[in-house]
């Protein structure tokens, strides 16, 4: 069996802003992008998603589709970048950015969340999945880049998924899921 991670659509956001946590709307192209990620995503038995709007929106349009129910799953929200929320990220001050690369795994520069923070509390999620089914989670870019990540510097993390890209994690063994 596998589980699909899924990457919301295109939120409704300047590009270059800093998002994070903050709840925001989808853009004005979900109907299109959400039609792609039904073709591109296989058969599953559940649905599983953060509690936010950019990903709750396109787990409903899955879960009518495929007359699924819908779980929401708290741990799978986007990392909380706490004050540099909202901001465009060019505009982040330089020796916070710096901070951050300093101490990739553990620094909160920006008053939210580390990525190591982050990392326990979505592997924690993910490995509580029913792993004798299909599973789709609708999440985010940077829960499914903490899945994938194999080590603690910033070069680890660079897995790239595109707005509604699908991803697939074979589930017959648990090496995937890092120790750490």
């Amino acid at each position: 069996m596998a589980i699909y991670l899924v990457r919301h659509t295109t939120p409704d956001v300047a590009e270059g802003t800093c998002y994070g946590n903050t709840d925001l709307e989808v853009a004005d192209t979900f109907l299109s992008e959400a039609a792609k990620v039904e073709l591109n995503l296989p058969a599953v038995d559940s649905i599983v998603t953060s509690p936010l709007i950019r990903c709750k929106r396109l787990a409903a349009y899955l879960a009518e589709k495929r007359q699924l129910s819908v779980r929401i799953e708290p741990r799978l929200i986007e990392m909380d970048f706490g004050r540099w929320e909202g901001q465009l990220w060019d505009t982040i001050p330089r020796e916070q950015l710096e901070q951050w690369s300093d101490d990739f795994m553990h620094a909160r520069s920006h008053g939210g969340e580390s990525v190591h923070m982050l990392q326990s509390r979505v592997r924690a999620a993910i490995s509580e999945l029913d792993f004798d089914s299909n599973v789709a989670v609708i999440s985010h870019s940077g829960v499914i880049k903490v899945v994938f990540a194999r080590g603690e510097t910033a070069e680890h993390f660079k897995t790239d998924v595109s707005f509604g890209e699908v991803v697939e994690i074979a589930t017959g063994t648990t090496d995937w899921l890092p120790d750490k």
